[in-house]
């Protein structure tokens, strides 16, 4: 089954990456949640990233595992920056992700109306731990990402709410999120650097 473009998770207001040590500080108010895990399965055009043509245009192709579901993911952050293409996989259409194909279906179509090939290769895989809370009127959420032998972490709040700079600059505050902490990472970037270096 495909989906269109997916608005059903509020905006992101701020997403910083923190320390293992402040991840466990936060992770303290969060004792009536439930941590989920997911597993990412990057692919690009190609292995070399001078060649990537989704690495190059800024565009994110990754297959989300989680809960026994595979869904396809595309994300043009140029042409549809909050909003994600998602398409169901069923077993067979999973086996073409990995002989190098994509398979039919919204992903494809939206791939070559934006020129790229549809002829893919795998990048790399991440797993995550993820667990959320309410916190005023939004979403926090905390993240524990392992790539091969590195871990990351990161702490993001969501709310569909409009807010001040003023009020978000208290809100990290409130979470004791130091100036030391505004630089984010993603998944992705983290996988091409690890191909890099």
């Amino acid at each position: 089954m495909a989906r269109k473009k997916n608005f059903g998770k509020p905006p992101c207001i701020f997403k910083i990456c923190i320390s293992s040590a402040k991840y466990e500080v936060l992770l303290k108010d969060f004792k009536n949640s439930m941590f989920k895990e997911m597993s990412y399965f990057y692919f690009d055009t190609n292995l070399d990233p001078e060649k990537a043509e989704l690495l190059k245009a800024n565009v994110r192709l990754r297959l989300r595992m989680k809960n026994g579901r595979h869904t396809l993911e595309l994300k043009n952050k140029m042409i549809y920056p909050s909003a994600d293409f998602s398409q169901d996989l069923s077993p067979m259409q999973l086996r073409s992700i990995f002989r190098e194909e994509v398979p039919n279906g919204i992903i494809r179509q939206q791939l070559l109306e934006l020129g790229f090939s549809d002829s893919i290769v795998w990048i790399s895989c991440t797993r995550t731990v993820r667990i959320k809370r309410n916190f005023y009127d939004g979403v926090l959420v905390l993240d524990k990402t392992v790539h091969v032998l590195e871990t990351h972490y990161s702490v993001e709040f969501r709310s569909y709410q409009s807010l001040s700079k003023s009020k978000i600059l208290l809100l990290k505050r409130e979470l004791k999120l130091s100036s030391g902490h505004q630089y984010f990472t993603s998944k992705i970037q983290h996988v091409w650097l690890s191909k890099i270096h």
